[in-house]
């Protein structure tokens, strides 16, 4: 027993070791608007799956969930520690850990059917040279883009006119009185602080929580009716500190517009919000599903704003098309 925790314990050292390599050759730096899909989300888990098993089980005996078990253990305690040392943000280690999860156990899957016929150093060796091996080659590989499109539909009891006075521009908004989502208290995602008409512009500025601004370039303006537009971003649209490996104007995500619709429902209001972007990975289906979730997340906080304003406020005229 005390040679099995021995081994345990340099085999957690050693995988740590190695993560904390893959990570800063890999993660912490990555190529500008490329994500290291293939290096750092499958083969980085499974060098690490591999340590972890050769040390700890080199003859590849017992059962296998037992491998399984030990690599997500090492990994858990690595992305805990990519958390502290490294300050990787919680959205994108939500994102990450799942797939993170699967290939290290495939890695260990491998890894305990290899040690029956190899070595241990030969199994870890090439579990753990071939993220560093392929490391050059990410950039250049391409994936199939897929566009996604995610709408949202509430209800309200004002007319038309009322609605859009109150969509068109929606100032100061208390993040207090927002309701509770998934993205935004729970994985931090910065929340709406307002949106303006730029005079004269035909550009709607928008802020958010954590520095974040960006523009919505007006497409179609139809009174009381519709509302499309185009977004914007530059440099500075998106901290680094909030996550850098997360960017919205990528070789992998691009939003592409959105729009509001208000159809007249009785005495109320229909508002439907749209927005459209195209995600380009091995994952599409995956990643698209966590984009759904934060777009209508959004979608929520800032219809709900709309709702309660519109509903409770007086009349007035500050929906009116911006000369220019």
């Amino acid at each position: 027993m005390t040679h099995l925790r021995r081994r345990l314990g340099f085999a957690t050292l050693a995988a740590l070791l190695y993560a904390g390599l893959g990570y800063l050759m890999i993660w912490a730096d990555p190529t500008p608007g490329a994500m290291p899909f293939v290096v750092g989300l499958v083969l980085l888990p499974m060098g690490l799956a591999a340590i972890t098993t050769a040390l700890a089980n080199p003859l590849g005996e017992g059962r296998i969930w037992k491998d399984i078990f030990r690599a997500w253990i090492v990994l858990c305690a690595a992305i805990a520690l990519s958390a502290v040392l490294f300050g990787e943000g919680a959205l994108c280690l939500a994102i990450a850990s799942p797939v993170l999860l699967g290939f290290s156990a495939l890695g260990a899957v491998l890894s305990h059917l290899m040690l029956r016929r190899l070595a241990p150093a030969t199994v870890s060796g090439v579990f753990c040279l071939m993220p560093f091996a392929l490391l050059p080659l990410e950039p250049h590989f391409t994936w199939q883009a897929s566009a996604g499109r995610v709408t949202t539909v509430i209800e309200i009891d004002a007319p038309p006119a009322e609605v859009w006075r109150h969509t068109v521009q929606i100032p100061q908004i208390d993040a207090g009185a927002l309701p509770w989502t998934v993205s935004h208290n729970l994985l931090g995602l910065p929340q709406p602080i307002d949106a303006r008409l730029a005079p004269g512009s035909g550009v709607r500025q928008l802020r958010w929580t954590r520095g974040i601004a960006f523009e919505e370039v007006i497409t179609d303006w139809q009174q009381d009716r519709a509302l499309a537009w185009t977004f914007r971003f530059d440099a500075t649209s998106i901290p680094d500190e909030i996550d850098r490996h997360i960017q919205v104007e990528s070789r992998y995500l691009h939003l592409e517009g959105g729009g509001y619709r208000l159809e007249p429902l009785g005495q109320g209001t229909r508002l439907t919000l749209t927005t459209d972007y195209v995600v380009t990975s091995p994952l599409n289906a995956y990643f698209k599903a966590w984009g759904d979730l934060m777009l209508n997340d959004f979608h929520h906080v800032v219809l709900s704003v709309i709702k309660e304003r519109s509903e409770g406020a007086p009349t007035g005229r500050s929906g009116e098309r911006p000369k220019g």
